[in-house]
């Protein structure tokens, strides 16, 4: 039995991801180029002097390339230009303002909004008016389904069939939405979900007229759970450093995930490839391309000649 101080351990996983922190760069920087980003982010504490403050993680999921988390100490206009100011393209989000600065066209970047979050408003409205509520929810249910119907078809063939079937869907959607907007009761449930619909309906639309963009942020929102998930374990993050070192570590193992790589043997593998990988092919070593890097003699030839690799690979076989 060995004890481990915990000086020593935090300062074992800063040394382990020094290199990592390459790949996870390299990762942030071939995410700036693709079609659509799904973003969202939730609160950690950290330890501090006297007591903990707070600090927020954030999440990009970069179409179907990679999912990369962030560490940033405020949840403000700031953080999120640090993190997609240099994107241009489609990016799904909530409507937090944090967010609002971003977007127009001559930043080259366009507003998606999320069709689940707004039958959440809906929902919360049940109670209190509920024919109205259950209306808008059965509508926007019909939304979905067109989209479980359309899972995994290219993307042509999913505008196509969104324009002949969701589009009559969200025109009598907003028809419907302008029609009680007057009545409504101001500040009540169905006010806001109204007000929600309404102020977002541009961004909102936006998936009728590309079938790469998703309906909803549901994805960014289940990939912050390996997060909220970890946070009931270990209650707070020792450090503002500590939260960039486990971003690197979680990026690379939602990403495995992501792409099907089950993720112990790969950041086995990466480890082993990494302190003698060209530094101009490091992207070859992220979980996009991981299947195919695995298919060059010479990533093959680096692991085979490894002993770490050669031990841990056949206990691996063997359980």
């Amino acid at each position: 039995h060995v004890t481990l101080g915990r000086a020593t351990m935090c300062a074992w996983i800063k040394q382990a991801a020094e290199l990592p922190i390459l790949l996870f760069k390299a990762m942030k920087e071939d995410a700036m180029k693709v079609h659509c980003i799904a973003t969202d982010a939730t609160g950690v504490l950290v330890q501090a002097e006297g007591k903990c403050h707070r600090g927020h993680f954030f999440v990009l999921i970069a179409d179907r390339d990679h999912i990369l988390y962030f560490y940033e100490r405020y949840h403000n206009g700031d953080a999120v230009e640090k993190l997609l100011g240099n994107y241009k393209g489609h990016i799904v989000a909530d409507a937090h303002i944090i967010y609002d600065h971003l977007y127009g066209e001559s930043e080259g970047r366009i507003e998606c909004a999320c069709w689940a979050h707004t039958r959440r408003y809906f929902f919360d409205a049940i109670a209190s008016e509920r024919d109205l509520a259950m209306h808008a929810i059965h509508l926007i249910g019909k939304l979905f389904e067109v989209e479980r119907e359309i899972k995994g078809l290219p993307p042509d063939e999913k505008l196509r069939i969104r324009q002949e079937k969701s589009k009559p869907v969200t025109e009598e959607f907003f028809k419907w939405r302008d029609e009680k907007w007057p009545d409504a009761v101001e500040h009540s449930p169905i006010y806001k979900g109204l007000q929600y619909a309404g102020n977002q309906q541009t961004a909102l639309l936006q998936f009728l007229k590309d079938g790469r963009i998703p309906i909803h942020n549901n994805d960014s929102e289940r990939a912050l759970r390996q997060q909220v998930i970890g946070r009931k374990n270990w209650l707070f993050l020792g450090s503002e450093d500590g939260g960039e070192w486990n971003c690197v570590f979680t990026s690379l193992i939602a990403s495995a995930r992501l792409h099907g790589i089950e993720p112990w043997s790969y950041l086995r593998d990466i480890f082993i490839l990494l302190p003698d990988w060209p530094r101009s092919r490091i992207l070859e070593l992220s979980p996009k391309f991981w299947k195919q890097t695995l298919e060059n003699s010479d990533a093959r030839q680096r692991l085979s000649a490894n002993p770490f690799y050669r031990v841990t690979a056949v206990s691996s076989e063997i359980h």
